[in-house]
């Protein structure tokens, strides 16, 4: 390919991305079929308790990039309230945790994946934080529907 071709290219992505910025939702949603997104549609659920813990999953679409943003809050018996967010390429790794204590407990608290100074262990526990939390979002959905079918 010549250097022509590929300054065309390059310019045609850079066009289509800046209008998915600025434009309605469905040329946004044609760019992230072509991304090839997946939504984990298998955890979404909306204040469900589990085992005490107010628990809801939801998907939603960053407007500038199309890209989805998986997000779980939890908030605990106490009144602690903890927001992870998968925000980058929809593969259930956590890249920010956002802890916020009941009123009691003290000051808002935020971790940023390892890229932004965050250790390893501390990302690896908030990953298998996150990680328990699904499993019991997938058995949670499937005793409801063992016990509708029964």
């Amino acid at each position: 390919m010549d250097f022509g071709k590929t300054l065309g290219s390059i310019a045609l992505a850079g066009v289509i991305l800046a209008e998915a910025a600025w434009c309605g939702p469905e040329l946004r949603e044609s760019i992230s079929l072509l991304t090839m997104q997946k939504p984990h549609l298998e955890y979404i659920m909306e204040g469900d308790t589990i085992q005490g813990d107010s628990v809801s999953f939801e998907i939603s679409r960053d407007i500038y990039t199309g890209d989805l943003d998986n997000i779980l809050r939890v908030v605990k018996s106490d009144g602690t309230s903890m927001e992870y967010s998968d925000s980058r390429r929809n593969d259930l790794e956590i890249e920010r945790l956002m802890i916020s204590p009941s009123l009691e407990s003290g000051e808002r608290m935020s971790f940023h994946g390892a890229y932004n100074g965050t250790s390893d262990e501390i990302m690896l526990e908030i990953q298998e934080q996150f990680d328990a939390y699904l499993a019991k979002i997938k058995q949670r959905k499937l005793d409801l529907a063992l016990r509708s079918v029964r």
